[in-house]
């Protein structure tokens, strides 16, 4: 298949990568970044993990004629608020597969769609990662978690395409399956995460959340009030549940301090990945799980004042 990522970010570098080894890869990136010559590397997150190395990664600022499928890779404030470039890049091709995964709210889905001039497919990926100090994006694929492509609702045009893809992204060692109501269950994930991620973002680090006992207990009853409206919005991912066992300060605390002992990259990739860094996504998502909220009148007062804690909306920002 012929195959384009828009975003050349961690997310995209870890699908593209893995990808090209049997399929004709494109990155979509900003014009200012066409001359690039970069390298990207990619390593597993465990000892003794496999690397990749694409020496020439082919860079294009839109999504070329003949693309089969077209993965969205991008933040969520960069969809929320799509300049001339974005709007050029995410033109595609009539018969171009394009799949999301980034993660958006039904708002931002149907920005994609216009943008894009056609359907776009929900998706979530099932992989993490970060870009360490060498300029090499260190991921991690979980077993419990798979890419998911929304199947369409069982028989679209498009199935053999889509059914293509989870079996390339299989056979690139990415779990995938197709799965229903992909968009509920991205959206239900991502509102019951937000509260610990904007923590991260608000503190700064893992550890200065651990250190603040009021910002723990305002992300727990935030942490509550979050999982209720998930359950309005939509189901989400059955490995999400991990996260209750974390639900109380104590547990928190001892839960992050065996992944220090443990894994401590994964503590290191939270604040990057969540930090100060994505401040700008962190206050649009929760500004947009706030009118999420407000339209089904549910009562979110510590998720509220939580949000506020990160600070205005700006231009540019």
């Amino acid at each position: 298949m012929r195959i384009s990522i828009v975003g050349a970010g961690a997310l995209g570098q870890i699908y593209g990568v893995r990808l090209a080894a049997d399929h004709d890869l494109s990155w979509v990136v900003r014009p200012r970044r066409l001359a690039e010559v970069t390298p990207f590397r990619l390593e597993q997150a465990k000892p003794g993990g496999s690397s990749w190395t694409i020496a020439k990664p082919h860079r294009v600022d839109h999504i070329p004629e003949g693309t089969d499928v077209a993965l969205v890779t991008l933040r969520f404030d960069t969809i929320e608020r799509p300049d001339a470039d974005l709007r050029r890049a995410l033109a595609a091709p009539a018969h171009t597969l394009v799949v999301n995964l980034s993660p958006v709210f039904a708002a931002q889905h149907h920005v994609l769609e216009e943008l894009v001039g056609h359907d776009v497919v929900p998706g979530m990926p099932g992989v993490s990662g970060y870009e360490d100090p060498r300029a090499v994006v260190r991921h991690w694929v979980p077993a419990v978690a798979a890419t998911l492509i929304d199947d369409g609702g069982g028989a679209p045009p498009d199935l053999p395409l889509r059914t293509r893809l989870v079996r390339s992204l299989e056979h690139a060692g990415l779990p995938a399956r197709l799965e229903r109501d992909v968009a509920g269950i991205d959206a239900a994930t991502s509102i019951g995460f937000y509260p610990l991620i904007a923590s991260v973002a608000v503190a700064g680090s893992v550890e200065a959340v651990l250190a603040d006992a009021g910002l723990i207990a305002q992300v727990l009853a935030a942490s509550r009030e979050c999982e209720r409206l998930a359950a309005a919005v939509g189901t989400p991912a059955a490995w999400s549940g991990l996260l209750t066992r974390f639900l109380g300060p104590f547990a928190l605390k001892a839960g992050v301090g065996l992944a220090q002992r443990l894994y401590p990259e994964s503590v290191r990739f939270i604040d990057e990945h969540f930090g100060p860094k994505l401040l700008a996504q962190h206050r649009l998502m929760g500004r947009q799980i706030l009118a999420l909220a407000e339209e089904r009148s549910a009562e979110v007062q510590a998720l509220r004042a939580l949000v506020e804690r990160l600070g205005p909306v700006t231009e540019g920002s």
